[in-house]
């Protein structure tokens, strides 16, 4: 098999399970660019083209999907990158431990059955556990890089 943009994508998407996303998107690497071979998995706060941003609520699962891409996110699909899942949050981002009633808390690779810890903990475990490449999440400062490490992860 040939490894093409699509294969990471296809990998990741074929990998990719609960309580880790909220949902996975099925789509195809748009262009060539110098992230081209990378995945990301994006924080469920980012607005991605064509899919419902939920911020971890069951309040949203109704709306409609984003007409455009955020701002990162766009900049991200120009350099090629492959995206592929929302990743689970705490409620809309108004927790610092992780946890999500509505669609599970994700788990920190490094200790079984322990929290990841933060809203932004599915992204940053996403990359710890080699499901992505990279994340896109959101982190107030002076959290950046601390609480990441909790998924396994530096930011």
């Amino acid at each position: 098999m040939t490894n093409t943009p699509q294969s990471p994508l296809n990998a990741a998407c074929a990998s990719a399970k609960g309580p880790y996303f909220t949902r996975v998107f099925n789509g195809s690497v748009e262009g060539e660019g110098p992230l081209s071979v990378l995945n990301v998995a994006v924080n469920d706060l980012f607005d991605v083209r064509g899919h419902i941003t939920h911020t971890g609520s069951e309040v949203r699962k109704n709306t409609l999907p984003a007409l455009k891409d955020a701002e990162a996110v766009a900049h991200l699909r120009g350099a090629g990158v492959g995206f592929f899942s929302h990743a689970n949050m705490t409620e809309f981002a108004y927790s610092g431990l992780g946890l999500n009633p509505h669609n599970g808390t994700p788990l920190t690779p490094l200790r079984e059955g322990c929290i990841a810890v933060d809203s932004t903990s599915a992204v940053a475990s996403d990359v710890a556990r080699g499901v992505a490449s990279i994340a896109l999440g959101r982190a107030k400062a002076p959290r950046r890089g601390f609480l990441p490490s909790f998924a396994g992860c530096s930011a």
